[in-house]
């Protein structure tokens, strides 16, 4: 009885240190600073009309969270125009600034892109 409760014991301390240490974060992670009055990348607003759907189509082609290596993407809507802000990862290069400012530009949904604005501070009109 003991020795099942001793290999128990053993078993379940093993299985703790293991996920605890499976946990470890690495020190160099990098934060972003975000918040309403905080700069960020991109603001895009879409022409008047634009659909939702198309809106998820852009934000899925265009956008591409993960390629373009982003911290954050959010949507708003300002002056009856609905849009998205954009910030970079400390980790985004250059190239895949470019690229990203390129493809926004590009999209025919596009009415106006702002790069490095605080989003409540754009004028539309």
């Amino acid at each position: 009885m003991l020795s099942k409760f001793v290999i128990i014991a053993v078993f379940l301390i093993t299985s703790l240190g293991l996920q605890v240490s499976s946990c470890n974060h690495s020190t160099e992670d990098k934060w972003v600073s975000l918040g309403s009055n905080k700069q960020v990348s991109f603001v895009v607003f879409f022409k008047k009309g634009i659909t939702n759907n198309e809106v998820e189509s852009f934000i899925k082609d265009v956008i591409q969270i993960k390629k373009y290596n982003l911290a954050l993407m959010f949507r708003l809507s300002k002056n009856d125009y609905d849009g998205v802000g954009v910030t970079f990862s400390t980790d985004t290069t250059l190239e895949q600034r470019e690229q990203l400012g390129k493809s926004i530009r590009e999209s025919s949904i596009v009415y106006r892109v702002f790069e490095n604005v605080v989003p409540s501070d754009v004028k539309l009109e």
